[in-house]
């Protein structure tokens, strides 16, 4: 999975995690719901990725675990970090 995706592509994923660390971080941020973003089909299709987004849900509760204790990272980033690492991959 993560060790198919070429060096830019690691750093562009890299940078994204930071991103999402620092943006959490430092505020709430207003994301829109799942239902908003994605029909429940696709969420499904998403979900059924089951390696790329079980680790994306770790990563995500990874950043989650440095974050103030007020400071939640929603789903939804589950998701589109689930996203993001297959498009890398494909």
């Amino acid at each position: 999975m993560i060790d198919s995706i070429n060096e830019s592509g690691m750093q562009a994923l890299y940078l994204y995690l930071w991103t999402l660390a620092m943006r959490y971080q430092y505020g709430i941020v207003k994301r829109p719901a799942l239902a908003t973003l994605f029909t429940p089909e696709q969420l499904a299709l998403i979900a059924a990725e089951t390696k790329t987004h079980h680790w994306s849900q770790k990563t995500v509760e990874r950043i989650e675990s440095d974050l103030p204790k007020d400071h939640d990272l929603p789903v939804v980033e589950d998701y589109l970090l689930t996203l993001r690492v297959w498009l890398y991959t494909h």
